[in-house]
């Protein structure tokens, strides 16, 4: 259009993120910056035919997150929802939806089959599964939200392309 112009970086994209977080703050005060980071990671939306490499978790979606903001109930903070960590010869992975009614961890560690993984909701509203300890490897995983949305995990910044415009998230086990 002749009276827009398309511009990115950081300079322009920190004062539209801080105004959608000053208005998921109206609509919720109670927020904890983990469950605003958490929402506005999981109500971002990609862009179609750009690669998904250049987007990280891709554009943010304002009415999403500040809709999700009025819906959220669940106060964690960073120490209750973090990436996969080992404990007790256990790998535990977490993700966070309060709308999700059943979650799956699909893996190369078990043939990307939906279903054989299932998480557990918690009372502090994060949803949690466990898993034995495998042997040291680069393992590729997903999340499945209610058999249908496969998404990498929003709380592990370690990802790679998955050839089919998104990413997997890696599980790195030494």
């Amino acid at each position: 259009s002749t009276h827009y112009q398309q511009v990115d970086g950081t300079s322009f994209a920190a004062p539209i993120a801080a105004s959608v977080i000053a208005q998921m703050l109206e609509a919720n005060p109670d927020l904890t910056p983990s469950v605003i980071k958490n929402i506005l990671v999981s109500t971002a939306t990609r862009i179609s035919g750009k690669p998904t490499i250049r987007q990280g978790f891709g554009v943010l979606n304002a009415p999403l997150a500040v809709e999700s903001s009025l819906n959220e109930s669940h106060f964690f903070n960073h120490e209750e929802y973090k990436p996969p960590y080992i404990y007790d010869n256990q790998i535990i992975f977490s993700y966070h939806d309060d709308s999700a009614k059943k979650i799956s961890l699909v893996s190369n560690f078990n043939d990307w089959k939906e279903g054989e993984t299932k998480f557990q909701k918690c009372e502090d509203g994060i949803w949690r599964a466990k898993i034995p300890c495998h042997p040291a490897d680069h393992y590729r995983y997903k999340f499945v939200v209610d058999g249908e949305k496969w998404i990498e995990d929003p709380s592990h910044g370690l990802k790679e392309n998955d050839s089919y415009n998104g990413f997997n998230s890696i599980l790195n086990i030494s």
